[in-house]
């Protein structure tokens, strides 16, 4: 009984067998570049899905989005302050905005490359121009987001005060009826964190992980530019909307982490911003603009990595499907909470902006006036 021979498979390297040869192939700056551009490209949309999730919270809890950011500045959410979380969230920010810079700069280097006719030519010109336009931007940044450690930290008076468990007391009083009454409705309640917080973080590392281990694997081919359809459109999506991006995510990162300090800001601080009068529609709209191209690029960058390791039509609409559902679900969440946000007067009365520079405690409120006694006008009457 004779049997057909089996059809000749292709072998295709397995996961490890890529990244092994993908750190063994000495292709040079160009490989670095390409490298660090997809690595810090998923690491900006793990943050960016992270950020529009902590900033929905202004619309749901104010005091959840306090406690959140809290945490950048050392305030766990068991109310105390750890100096060592406050110097690795710090040094999280650095990178952060390091990762934002050079995807910005490498990708308009992406994009004289691709459009100007003799950029094939002086490819190397435009990589070294873009390390240099990194560090000359790197650099002062990093001393104005580095600095701010030099001094203890001014925000121990604020929302993170709530969160703090009442401290004992040496001296109890008496049990009477006035120790038996309830207490006074200045005393707020402990905010302590839901049962949830350590599987979300767990579910963020493990995301991390995965997204990382992606960034750093190879292809197995090669990506070139499509001829037509809806992928020539997804190129050209990416190209105008990274352009655009250079000035939108850049100068949001200016705003909010070198002109203002990340430990001083709150709600008060995101009502200042979205509700003036004047300026409010407009950052509305920045920040709108900024979350859909952002989230926009970010999923399509990430829908072509899974493309270059899923071959198979069917995983590849099912991988498509689930992206572009999260995509919109996390635009329509930011878009809610950019559009429908309305300040809360009396919690702002209670917590303030933040404007004073890190280190310096927050003013004393000024002594109330006592209002004079008023003479009586009459005379004495005589005995």
């Amino acid at each position: 009984m004779s049997t057909s021979p089996r059809p000749p498979r292709y072998y295709q390297p397995g996961l490890i067998a890529r990244l092994v040869d993908g750190f063994r192939y000495g292709g040079g700056l160009g490989q670095w570049s390409w490298l660090l551009h997809r690595v810090t490209g998923l690491g900006i949309l793990f943050f960016l899905l992270v950020h529009v999730l902590d900033t929905f919270l202004v619309v749901v809890v104010p005091e959840w989005y306090d406690h959140t950011v809290a945490i950048y500045g050392g305030i766990w959410f068991d109310g105390n302050y750890y100096p060592a979380l406050r110097w690795a969230f710090r040094f999280a920010e650095l990178g952060l905005i390091a990762s934002v810079v050079f995807h910005a700069v490498n990708g308009v280097g992406v994009i004289l490359y691709d459009f100007w006719r003799q950029g094939a030519h002086h490819r190397r010109e435009i990589l070294r121009g873009v390390q240099v336009v990194f560090w000359l931007i790197m650099i002062p940044t990093t001393v104005a987001v580095l600095y701010p450690l030099s001094r203890p930290p001014g925000h121990m008076q604020d929302i993170q005060t709530d969160i703090r468990p009442p401290a004992a007391s040496v001296d109890r009083p008496a049990t009477t009826e006035v120790a038996l009454q309830s207490p006074p409705s200045s005393v707020t309640t402990p905010l302590r964190a839901p049962r949830t917080t350590g599987l979300m973080f767990g579910v963020m590392g493990v995301a991390f992980v995965w997204l990382t281990v992606i960034g750093f694997v190879p292809p197995v081919g090669v990506r070139v530019r499509p001829a037509s359809g809806f992928e020539l459109r997804a190129w050209y999506l990416m190209r105008i909307s990274g352009l655009l991006l250079v000035f939108l995510a850049v100068g949001h990162l200016f705003i909010m982490h070198i002109l203002n300090n990340v430990e001083t800001i709150n709600y008060a601080f995101i009502a200042n911003r979205w509700a003036a009068r004047r300026t409010g529609f407009i950052w509305r709209l920045w920040d709108f603009a900024m979350i859909t191209l952002a989230l926009g690029h970010g999923f399509n960058g990430l829908r072509q990595v899974l493309f270059e390791y899923i071959a198979r039509p069917t995983a590849r609409v099912l991988a498509s499907t689930l992206i572009w559902l999260t995509a919109i679900s996390l635009i329509g969440i930011g878009s809610y909470a950019i559009f429908m946000f309305q300040p809360d007067e009396a919690y702002i009365a209670k917590h303030p902006m933040k404007n004073q520079p890190p280190g310096v405690a927050n003013p004393a409120p000024p002594p109330k006036a006592v209002p004079a006694k008023a003479e009586n006008p009459l005379p004495p009457v005589a005995k």
